[in-house]
């Protein structure tokens, strides 16, 4: 049975001094995708203890979930890259072109889903 949901991994290197301004960023996304995105299962920051690096995890239902999150939090991410950069962007399930074409110019991978349940 097809499972058109998918996940994200991206991670971001933080610039030396930047944790704090990149952290209140990443918490503004995070409550706008909270409230404008309520198909989307997870929306999560992790951060290194040095606070160098980032880790948000991303859960989606299907693509249609989606396609509307890049524009919408496209501001706030281009505030965040000023002080950041994608280390990895991992894409893991069956995406749509419209996704594979908003991830690809990140450098996203893609991993299609080969086998495997979720509850």
């Amino acid at each position: 049975m097809f499972d058109p949901s998918f996940r994200m991994v991206v991670t971001f290197r933080i610039q030396p001094g930047k944790t704090a301004a990149a952290q209140e960023i990443a918490r503004e996304i995070a409550g706008l995708v909270e409230r404008e995105e309520p198909r989307t299962f997870n929306y999560e920051w992790h951060v290194s203890a040095d606070g160098s690096e980032f880790v948000l995890t991303e859960h989606y239902p299907d693509s249609d979930a989606y396609v509307p999150h890049l524009p919408r939090v496209g501001p706030l991410l281009d505030r965040l890259l000023a002080i950041a950069r994608i280390d990895g962007m991992l894409v893991l399930g069956d995406v749509d072109e419209r996704v594979h074409a908003a991830l690809a110019p990140l450098g996203a991978r893609f991993l299609p889903r080969f086998s495997g349940f979720t509850r």
